[in-house]
């Protein structure tokens, strides 16, 4: 079964230190921050069992500096799978994205927004369920980031992936500030961002204007929501997703 493997390199590339971190299910790391004492902080996946089924849990894991295990929490619900896609560190604990799976309409995936102590122990959880017309929906949380006013940025998808989603929300209760949907009329979702030198947020993604076509979704937004611009890169001969955004010292963008 997979576990978590962590390597620390020089900036040469060089090793210097790897840990692996082994249970008997299988466990995945799917984010990891560097900590204000030098540590690092895990997000991911963990496979456990419950009444002889196995479920999956999210979980954080807190390391020191050397790669050792300092804590590790999971979160779930009974019976459902939850996962942990993004955390960020903040002053007082931390801040992750993930998905549980909605035990009372098939085929329905809510997201969340956790927010921890600096022990793992959680202070909030804010769900996003959408059902319209009674018909299951699935929601998507991919990236979260700290705004400069001290709130956070969540981005992903609604809607079945139908739209791609920004919102700010409160960072003390996890209430929404604003929230922002865009995209074409098939399948639009984000999957990173940034924040821009002075308060604005650049978002990437993937947009589907049909069936067999994929473009890499790019876009800026003010700090209150409002797109700015919104483009599509891509090629009629090839599937193009963004996975990722970072800020280049020419005040452009790399994806």
């Amino acid at each position: 079964n997979p576990d978590v493997y962590l390597l620390k390199i020089s900036k040469e590339g060089q090793p210097i230190w790897s840990k692996k971190f082994e249970t008997p299910l299988e466990q995945k790391a799917l984010d990891i921050q560097a900590t204000p004492d030098g540590g690092f902080i895990i997000a991911g996946t963990i496979s456990e069992m419950e009444n002889s089924d196995v479920k999956i849990d999210a979980f954080l894991m807190k390391l020191d500096s050397e790669g050792n295990q300092e804590w590790m929490q999971t979160y779930g619900s009974p019976m459902v799978s939850d996962d942990a896609k993004s955390v960020v560190v903040l002053n007082d604990g931390y801040a992750f994205t993930g998905g549980t799976e909605n035990p009372d309409v098939a085929g329905n995936k809510d997201a969340y927004v956790r927010k921890v102590d600096l022990d793992g122990n959680e202070t909030w959880i804010r769900t996003i369920s959408n059902e319209l017309n009674d018909e299951p929906q699935a929601d998507f949380l991919e990236d979260i980031v700290l705004a400069d006013d001290g709130n956070l940025i969540i981005v992903g998808s609604i809607y079945n992936a139908a739209q791609a989603m920004v919102s700010k929300i409160n960072i003390e209760d996890g209430s929404t500030i604003w929230l922002t949907t865009f995209g074409d009329d098939f399948v639009d979702k984000l999957s990173d961002a940034v924040i821009v030198p002075g308060g604005d947020l650049a978002v990437a993604g993937s947009t589907e204007p049909s069936a067999s076509k994929s473009n890499i979704l790019i876009a800026r937004l003010t700090q209150d929501g409002t797109i700015k611009w919104w483009k599509g890169w891509g090629s009629n001969a090839f599937l193009n997703f963004g996975a990722s955004i970072a800020l280049t010292e020419q005040d452009g963008f790399v994806v």
